[in-house]
């Protein structure tokens, strides 16, 4: 086993080590901590029901009934008044209705119970940052030495190693992420504290049975929970690399080679890094030294040349505790592709090697011509699979850095043009009648710089292109009006004779993007495909809400495959029938916008996570390859 790939796996082995301790100790720790302060919480609302219940000899059911009904609602005389009935007459409905308008003074504040429930919540942060402050300290001196001992081991660094108090102290405050794990604890806290106050408030005003509310505030509890276990396992992740770093410069290294966990959760950006080289005094954390998200998995190791590693091997997780040996220089794609896709033999892998390795030497101009275009030309679209449109994508984009010219309209159409006819002009009788002028002008610019077959498929099918202004853009293989019914106002058969792509005019990546749907509409191998590649990507997974993910709840119930993409609405679940894979890469290509796409909802910090297809070089590949293609 040679030098780095030794480092490498002792790197991955600590990782798994501490995340394990983690799940044995911190984690049940916590969770023990706020299981213990949800019992606190939920008995102090039960107190708030109880006691009235116990003074008045009801039921809490009665209770809740009397504190929430309409008998008693308005003070009729003062207390004092109240008790000299009562000791005059022995009445208890007299002593029931003081008791219940003093109830409801007390719950129309509700000042104990939220005071009750900060100073919990307070007890609670002081704990979690304890116990978590001594766990993180452990886990960086720990992989501090080890890391200095198996570089030693290999003649790299000095024998005696002493960690530094303070130092370990400045890793820990560090805001490597805008906050420290201190200042993330206490947020999480407040925000726990906010959620239950509203909580309690709106229940108990509603007249939700205590049952059900203390259930309600179990479930924001266990929220809180789960925020603390990521924190945990991110800012493990975190002093795991940064004791690695620090070993190394301590070594006088000058590189390190970044190493991803290879299995189906691999995060896309992590794929790109994983296996590269990087300069030591250009390490930066959530750039190029892990995390680079949250619950990172990745780990970095030190090497002793530029280049990546091409011999040796490394771990790969197959299942829970299964792992198996794979070499060091295969990338994920390819080990995707060999191991969970199995749409790649081994011996198919090696054999690709062998080809580059040969043609190493051989110039890009050369390969551009003699292989991509030759590649091309023998893809039989029919029995094409998405690793294929994947494969001639990849050549197309190294050869010509495509991630160096997104949205750059005019240098895309140059490069695309060497290997397929692009652009083409939307004939004047092909529009339909009322077609909307904006709306014509976005599509054939569209147009211009797509395949030509794309608009040959319409003429093909001798339909008219409808095109209404409508606030949110959508294809139909029929004539619709603007109110979406169809339209019978147009010469023909509105359902044979038309298709619509109908938009508002202004929004520029609706065009793109609504093309992309009428050529899976047209070529049903690009809609399978299209399909084939996001169930590739998101096998095993579930269905979520994308109204949750991106906290849009205009998307009510529409449902997704959410993976690591760039937008979860490019796994949308249409079943069979349609998909936004291609429609939302081309949008991704042509007209990026400034920030990307929206990826997800940062619940923590109140803020949307953006990202490119840059990100996704997977995602980008196929794309290019569909372009081509389809």
């Amino acid at each position: 086993m040679g030098t780095d790939s030794y480092w490498a796996r002792r790197s991955v082995e600590r990782e798994e080590e501490w995340n394990k301790k983690s799940r044995d100790t911190i984690e049940k720790e916590l969770a023990s901590h706020y299981e213990r302060s949800a019992q606190r919480i939920q008995a102090n609302i039960e107190r708030l029901y109880g006691k009235f219940s116990v003074d008045n000899g009801v039921s809490i059911t009665e209770a809740r009934k009397l504190i929430n009904g309409t008998e008693y609602r308005t003070w009729k005389k003062d207390i004092e008044e109240y008790i000299a009935e009562y000791k005059e007459t022995g009445n208890p409905k007299t002593l029931l209705e003081l008791n219940t308008l003093a109830m409801r003074s007390r719950i129309s504040r509700l000042d104990k119970l939220y005071g009750d429930t900060l100073i919990e919540l307070d007890k609670l942060g002081s704990k979690a940052d304890k116990a978590i402050t001594g766990f993180l300290k452990d886990a960086y001196k720990d992989n501090r030495l080890h890391s200095a001992y198996e570089l030693a081991k290999k003649g790299q660094g000095p024998l005696n190693v002493a960690v530094n108090e303070k130092h370990v102290e400045q890793v820990l405050r560090a805001p490597w992420s805008g906050k420290n794990y201190s200042e993330r604890i206490w947020g999480n806290s407040d925000k726990l504290a906010r959620t239950l106050q509203d909580t309690v408030f709106n229940s108990v005003h509603r007249g939700v049975p205590v049952e059900k509310l203390a259930k309600e505030v179990q479930e924001r509890m266990n929220v809180g929970k789960n925020d603390a276990v990521r924190l945990v396992r991110t800012e493990l992740n975190y002093v795991h690399n940064q004791a690695t770093l620090d070993s190394l410069k301590s070594a006088n290294m000058e590189y390190f080679q970044f190493i991803a966990t290879l299995d189906k959760r691999t995060s896309s950006i992590c794929r790109e890094h994983d296996n590269h080289v990087y300069p030591i005094d250009e390490a930066e954390v959530g750039t190029n030294v892990p995390p680079l998200h949250p619950r990172c998995r990745s780990t970095i190791a030190g090497t002793i040349g530029t280049k990546k590693a091409t011999s040796g091997s490394r771990g790969s997780l197959l299942g829970k505790g299964e792992y198996q040996k794979v070499p060091r220089n295969m990338n994920y794609e390819n080990w995707k592709a060999i191991y969970v896709d199995n749409s790649k033999s081994f011996a198919e892998w090696r054999s690709e090697q062998k080809v580059l390795t040969s043609t190493a030497s051989v110039s890009n101009k050369v390969v551009a011509s003699d292989v991509i275009r030759d590649k091309l030309v023998k893809i039989d679209l029919p029995n094409a699979t998405p690793q294929d449109i994947i494969s001639v994508g990849k050549m197309v984009v190294e050869k010509h850095n495509i991630v160096d010219i997104i949205g750059n309209t005019g240098e895309l159409k140059s490069v695309l043009s060497e290997y397929r006819d692009i652009g083409s002009t939307v004939p004047k009788t092909m529009w339909a009648k009322g077609a909307n002028a904006a709306n014509k002008k976005l599509l054939q610019d569209a147009f211009e710089l797509y395949p030509s077959d794309w608009l040959q498929y319409v003429k093909d099918s001798k339909r008219k292109i409808c095109t209404r202004k409508v606030e949110r853009g959508y294809f139909s293989p029929v004539a619709k009006l603007a109110s979406g019914k169809i339209d019978w106002t147009q010469v023909g058969n509105p359902r044979t004779d038309y298709i619509s792509i109908n938009m508002n005019g202004v929004k520029k990546t609706t065009p793109f993007h609504e093309i992309g749907h009428m050529v899976e509409y047209f070529n049903k191998d690009a809609l399978r495909l299209s399909i084939e590649f996001r169930n590739m990507r998101t096998r095993g997974e579930k269905v979520q809400l994308l109204a949750d993910l991106l906290n849009f709840p205009e998307y009510e119930m529409e449902t997704t495959y959410a993976d690591n993409f760039i937008n979860p609405y490019i796994g949308k679940d249409y079943g069979n029938d349609a998909s936004e894979v291609l429609s939302m890469g081309l949008e991704s290509i042509f007209v990026p916008g400034e920030k990307g796409h929206i990826k997800r909802y940062d619940s923590e910090r109140g803020q949307y996570v953006y990202a490119t297809i840059a990100e996704d070089m997977e995602y980008l590949y196929f794309i290019i390859g569909m372009i081509l293609t389809v």
